[in-house]
């Protein structure tokens, strides 16, 4: 199997549980991009600070992270939905790193609508090979709901490995 990183913001607690599944079942490294300033823990506050960052296009600084995109042939990135796209945290790593000739998957949880959140992604990684994208209704408690996404995911990274 390739060697594979799963990148990802967690705000609810999702991604952390997409980050520990994807773990177990593929075995990958795990990035997890932690801002600064943390988010406020109040659901209504979120809903205007997140949502003003995304759609001002704001990249709050991170915590200090390793990455090294030569290590990795294959990268999943994860994210919640704010305002309809990615979240800021995740659009700063994307600024601070190029990523170019890699296999891209995508994965975006949300609440409601996943509104244009992975063509969003699309675009930035426009220059890497999209291979499969997946948009999942949280909270993830129903393992069946993603437990085909992974078999996928190890399906075409062993297919790639193979080409």
């Amino acid at each position: 199997m390739k060697k594979t990183v799963f990148i990802y913001f967690s705000y609810s607690g999702d991604n952390d549980k997409l980050a520990e599944l994807f773990k177990q079942q593929l075995g990958c490294d795990i990035l997890k991009l932690e801002p600064m300033t943390e988010y406020t823990h109040n659901s209504i506050k979120i809903l205007f600070q997140g949502g003003s960052e995304s759609i001002r296009k704001k990249s709050p600084e991170l915590k200090s992270y390793h990455f090294n995109s030569a290590d990795y042939e294959a990268i999943i990135i994860g994210t919640p939905v704010w305002a309809w796209t990615f979240s800021p945290p995740l659009r700063t790593f994307m600024l601070e790193n190029e990523i170019k000739n890699k296999q891209i998957y995508l994965t975006c949880t949300h609440r409601g609508s996943p509104g244009n959140t992975i063509q969003n992604l699309r675009e930035f990684f426009s220059d890497n090979e999209i291979i499969l994208t997946k948009e999942i209704h949280a909270p993830i408690g129903e393992k069946e709901n993603i437990e085909l996404f992974f078999e996928e995911v190890k399906i075409k990274l062993n297919k790639k490995d193979n080409e």
